[in-house]
């Protein structure tokens, strides 16, 4: 194995391309305040390494859940070698939750390695807390698999909101689910011969954003605005508010729901359905 380490990932400058080293090997890396050594594999391409990105998606990820009682189920797409959920799974606000991390099959291997119950030895966590946190599963999942991320729900014992209007009486007894997106939006069309993501993207988020404090948390640099604009167009048209969290001092003054981040900005993006309250 090859071995290269890197800093913990910060919000700026944030590079286009993740840190490299030998194609088969371990990235030694600090993210959540977690010491992680992660198998990695350029084979896979963009799969096969960690993102800056992830130490902010993290973050988001703890401040934005919704009490485990109320949402015991979190599902990351796109998870690649697992980085951030195996920080994820460490820490106590993650405690009676599932923590599900999902790819294609061919990154399933990967997948497991880092954060299968028979994770090799250098997909550790050394800090005091690595016995805290989730139980942390992985599952293959080709976005557009309806059926699939239905199952991930069943499993978990959590059905969609029901049709029509929620209050807040509703809310200590239904059970939710929450989304995690760190860096999907990437996909650029290089190949024509490849299926574009972005609908079947929107789908599965709007699949598996489920009961009525459902959340979704999208994290991405900015790389083609214009199409990462129609991405939050086929979300928005499924029935899903879109609100910029950060960068916290423009998302206030946001226009429309990319914020007119410029590529190369790193920005945080929370995904919850159109609530309806009931009428007197």
């Amino acid at each position: 194995l090859k071995f290269c380490s890197e800093v913990a990932p910060t919000m700026d400058p944030a590079p286009s391309q993740p840190p490299a080293c030998g194609q088969h090997g371990a990235v030694a890396l600090r993210l959540l305040g977690h010491d992680l050594s992660i198998v990695t594999d350029d084979a896979l391409g963009v799969a096969g390494r960690p993102w800056p990105a992830q130490e902010l998606a993290g973050r988001a990820v703890l401040r934005l859940l919704p009490p485990a009682g109320r949402c015991p189920l979190v599902v990351e797409l796109g998870a690649g070698c697992g980085a951030l959920a195996l920080a994820l799974a460490r820490e106590p606000g993650l405690v009676g939750r599932r923590l599900v991390t999902t790819d294609l099959p061919e990154v399933l291997p990967l997948l497991q390695r880092n954060c299968g119950p028979a994770a090799a030895p250098s997909a550790t966590a050394t800090t005091a807390s690595a016995s805290a946190g989730a139980d942390l599963r992985c599952s293959e999942l080709k976005w557009g698999d309806l059926d699939e991320a239905r199952r991930l729900l069943d499993d978990a014992g959590i059905s969609p909101a029901a049709p029509g209007a929620i209050g807040d009486d509703a809310l200590p007894q239904a059970r939710s689910s929450c989304v995690v997106a760190c860096e999907v939006a990437y996909w650029g069309g290089w190949n024509l011969f490849d299926d574009d993501t972005r609908e079947p993207l929107a789908a599965t988020l709007d699949a598996l954003i489920a009961g009525p404090e459902g959340l979704g948390i999208l994290v991405h640099e900015v790389r083609d605005v214009a199409r990462e604009a129609s991405l939050f167009d086929m979300i928005r048209a499924r029935g899903l508010d879109i609100t910029m969290e950060e960068p916290a001092d423009r998302a206030s003054s946001a226009q429309g729901p990319g914020g007119d981040l410029q590529e190369g900005e790193v920005g945080v993006w929370t995904l919850r359905r159109a609530r309806l309250v009931p009428q007197a």
